[in-house]
């Protein structure tokens, strides 16, 4: 009679544990877009001018929307980009570089010089990759968030300089024919960043990778 009833307990132990589900890992979340989107840049100007339409062509891209006076999601997205563009620049320099957007949803403030000093805490070694900043007229803006998925939305009170933008933290990942095909929600963490490019064929793409182009303006 023991040996049946811990035999019996053997077997529930081991179909409990066969059913049961795994934990989910947030530090290593990361969400497929499907069917995958088209992502035009939509007259966004860089430092360097204007981005040119086929900006977004033969590169890999993780974009993030923020404002510089943000004071956590937005440096929590850049440093996680950042960690990862310094750990593939140290261990993997090989890999294929990445392009990388912090795009400014807050036009009445962040002009390109602030966006310019904003990203200095953000710096890469020079020839490494870098974070771009880069703004856009409030309708280009809106249409872009649109194709994202992602919202924004300004407070009806608007006291002086000191407001915060209330927007969608992710980070997304548009590959080198231009479409959206992941999003990075918080947590962010390197891990998972690395996690959704090789996932989507960033350690063999088939693309060559060219520079980034900018519609420069006299």
């Amino acid at each position: 009679m023991l040996l049946a009833t811990i035999g019996l307990m053997a077997v529930l132990n081991q179909d409990l544990e066969e059913s049961r589900v795994p934990d989910s890992d947030p530090i290593s979340s990361w969400l497929p877009v499907a069917p995958a989107r088209p992502i035009q840049p939509l007259a966004l100007q860089g430092v360097g001018g204007a981005v040119a339409a086929t900006a977004l062509q033969n590169r890999w891209t993780l974009l993030t929307l923020g404002f510089t006076h943000c004071v956590d999601s937005c440096p929590m997205a850049l440093h996680t980009v950042w960690t990862l563009l310094q750990e593939q620049r140290l261990h993997h320099p090989h890999n294929r570089p990445l392009q990388v957007w912090f795009v400014s949803i807050d036009p009445q403030r962040d002009s390109l010089s602030r966006l310019q000093t904003f990203m200095q805490d953000y710096s890469l070694p020079v020839g490494g990759p870098t974070i771009e900043p880069l703004r856009g007229e409030l309708p280009q803006l809106r249409r872009l968030s649109t194709l994202l998925g992602a919202k924004f939305h300004y407070p009806k009170w608007r006291d002086g300089a000191e407001y915060p933008v209330e927007h969608t933290p992710d980070i997304y990942l548009i590959n080198p024919a231009g479409m959206l095909v992941a999003r990075f929600p918080q947590p962010f963490s390197s891990s998972a960043l690395l996690e959704g490019l090789q996932k989507h064929g960033w350690h063999a793409s088939p693309y060559e990778d060219t520079p980034v182009k900018h519609n420069h303006q006299m």
